[in-house]
Parts: C-alpha cells; sequence; structure tokens
C-alpha cells in the first residue's frame, strides 16, 4: 500500500540522518569540540568554548578560510553565544567534505586539535 511504502521511506531517511548524527558527533569529539543535538530538526550545538572563540568568530572565520558554513548560535539567543549549529541534514558528501575543512582548519590555526573534557559544557 502507498502508506506502508511511505512508511518504509521514513523509516529508511531516519536511519540515514541518525547515521549522520552519529558520524558528526563522533568526528567532532575527536577534534575537541563537543556537540549535542539540538532538539529539534536536523541539527547539532557545537561547543566553541574549546577554541577560545565565540561561535560568531567561529562560523566567521571558518566560512571565510574553508567555505564552510556553520549558523552562529547568538542567533537562537544570549545563550547560544559560544555555540554553531550544523545542519546534518545535507548530502553525506557535503558533510565529509566540510568536517575534513574543518579539521584542517583546526590544524592551520591551532597546530593540534585543541581537547577539553565535556564537563560543564551545557547545550544552548
Amino acid at each position: 500500500s502507498v502508506l506502508r511504502a511511505n512508511g518504509d521511506r521514513f523509516a529508511e531517511l531516519q536511519q540515514t540522518l541518525d547515521s549522520r548524527r552519529r558520524y558528526l558527533t563522533e568526528r567532532l569529539a575527536l577534534l575537541g569540540l563537543p556537540a549535542t543535538p539540538t532538539g529539534v530538526g536536523y541539527s547539532l550545538w557545537i561547543s566553541t568554548q574549546p577554541l577560545g572563540l565565540t561561535g560568531r568568530e567561529f562560523a566567521t572565520r571558518l566560512l571565510r578560510d574553508k567555505r564552510v558554513l556553520l549558523g552562529p548560535g547568538d542567533v537562537f539567543g544570549p545563550s547560544g553565544l559560544n555555540f554553531v549549529r550544523l545542519s546534518f541534514a545535507a548530502e553525506d558528501g557535503r558533510l565529509r567534505e566540510g568536517m575534513t575543512r574543518m579539521s584542517e582548519w583546526l590544524m592551520e590555526n591551532y597546530r593540534q586539535v585543541p581537547t577539553i573534557p565535556n564537563a560543564g559544557i551545557t547545550e544552548p
């Protein structure tokens, strides 16, 4: 039936999005950037505290230097000041390329990937 076919497609899409979220969360953790799901939509909050940058500074520099687009967290209110928002609704290749560019940028600007324990980092 049509409903069953649509349900199967929805389940497949949900599985794909879950896989992307896990990939990004794990890769960001390896980069020393804690990430948590936003709770709505298909995006993650990424803490920029380990870099000593506001979310807007990080997003601006990453866009300028590596053409990677992230949303500064402060547009969602003052509690988002030290966060950026990353959508994982994009296709896998674009997400992986963006993560590669972000990794390169971190190595170029910090000479090593920053690390910080997750303690004290909360979702905006």
